[in-house]
Parts: C-alpha cells; structure tokens; sequence
C-alpha cells in the first residue's frame, strides 16, 4: 500500500449531495395561509352539498361529545346501555347469564314493540325483533321467535322475559311477586 491511500480524507470518500435539494425554498407563510382556506372552502362545499357529512359532524361528533359530557361516569357499558335502551341490555343478559349453546325463546314482536313505546325507550335498530340481528349480538347462542315455537327445529332451553311477558312459557310457576320487568329464565328447572 502506498502512503496516498492511506491518508486519503473521509470526505473524499463520500459521495456528492445533490445539490437540487440544497436550493429549494420554503413554501412560504402566505402559501400555508392559501392551503388552509383552500381545504375550509372544500370542506364547507362537502358539508352543505353531501349529507354523509352533515351526519358525521350532526351525529357522531356533536351528538357523541355531548352524549360523553353529559355522563362521564358511566362505564362503557353503562353508556351503550343508555344510548341502546332495551335491545343492548336484553343482548347483554343473553351474552352473561347462557351457555354458548342455548336457545332463547323470545315473547312476540308485538310486546317488545309495545314495551319500548310504554318505556318511552329509543328504537334504534330492530335488534329483538329481527332474528338474524339478534343471533349476530348473541352468537353463538340461537334465538326462537314467538310466532315460530311450534315449527322451530331448535329446542328452547331458555326464555326471554320482556315487559313481565314470557312466564307462561316456563314449564314451572313464578311467583307475581318474583316477576321481574326483564328477566332471563331456563324453561324448565
């Protein structure tokens, strides 16, 4: 080895920086200012000229933070409860209180419709009347409707007491006294 090679400098040895981008400048104040009133008019054509963002700022955002301040000591639970009224809390017993494989035996349509217009309590969706919504929240539980019990492959092994109706289904008598408003009870003991 030569003397040259070995005391060549490190930055002879690095390659060049390109010099292009050494020499562009800074999108200046009055650019950013430009953007930002670009993207408010865009956003204010989208909000008054498409409802899907009407909904987002009406409902999920007004309606959620409002909804949040208003009980901030509800557990997560708690808050779906309120906002969901009976088709969460009914689901929610379901889940808590079967096995993965019961059946549950639902009162007619009719009562549970009756009972939310009673309750004053909000019809969000259509969760306890409609078979396949309700065996999607208790998978892998099964649902039996009211009107298909006779017909029904699926035996019962429960029933699902709605509005205090549902205890003539149960193979054993409850006591009116003992009769809750929202129950959950296996068919026979």
């Amino acid at each position: 080895m030569s003397k040259k090679s070995k005391t060549q400098s490190p930055e002879k040895s690095l390659p060049k920086q390109n010099q292009a981008s050494s020499t562009q400048e800074p999108i200046s104040f009055y650019q950013n200012i430009g953007l930002v009133l670009a993207l408010v008019v865009v956003f204010v054509f989208l909000y008054n000229n498409n409802n899907a963002y009407q909904w987002v700022y009406k409902v999920l955002l007004k309606d959620h933070v409002g909804f949040i301040k208003k009980f901030p000591d509800l557990s997560y639970e708690e808050k779906v409860e309120t906002k969901f009224g009976l088709d969460y809390s009914v689901q929610r017993m379901i889940v808590e209180r079967t096995d993965e494989n019961a059946v549950v035996l639902f009162p007619p349509s009719t009562v549970i419709d009756s009972v939310r217009k009673a309750k004053k309590m909000p019809n969000r969706s259509e969760s306890l009347t409609n078979k396949d919504w309700i065996e999607y929240y208790i998978y892998p539980r099964k649902m039996v409707a009211y009107e298909e019990r006779g017909t029904a492959k699926l035996k019962p092994t429960h029933v699902a007491i709605i509005g205090k109706q549902g205890y003539d289904l149960l193979s054993y008598p409850v006591p009116t006294e003992q009769r809750k408003f929202r129950d959950l009870l296996p068919i026979s003991r």
